[in-house]
């Protein structure tokens, strides 16, 4: 609790050919704040559909054949309200504007 974390998202491009790749981070609490780790600046959006929050971040890159890149995205510290609470974040990827990879990833935050 009132503690950041950082997430690391690392994207590697397979394919044997440039793409087009972006990061899309779906969420469902508009508690949880994201800032680039790096700049300290806060992540652009998020827009709302009525379910969900959508940061596009960062804008649209063009990625080499079997180029990696790693984001490191700091995520705001929380109070859960109880003795904890876990939010799920989803992480999208989309290559040449087609959705392309999709994993989750639980944030627990805990009172001490």
């Amino acid at each position: 609790m009132g503690e950041n974390t950082t997430l690391t998202v690392n994207i590697v491009n397979n394919a044997p050919t440039q793409k087009l790749i972006e990061l899309r981070i779906v969420y469902g609490s508009a508690e949880l704040v994201f800032y680039d780790q790096i700049t300290k600046t806060l992540l652009d959006g998020p827009e709302y559909n009525g379910y969900n929050y959508t940061i596009y971040y960062p804008k649209t890159r063009k990625m080499n054949t079997d180029e990696q890149w790693g984001i490191p995205i700091l995520i705001e510290g929380l109070d859960p309200g109880g003795s904890s609470y876990t939010y799920t974040i989803y992480l999208e990827i989309y290559s040449d504007n087609a959705f392309s990879e999709r994993q989750s990833i639980q944030l627990t935050v805990k009172r001490p």
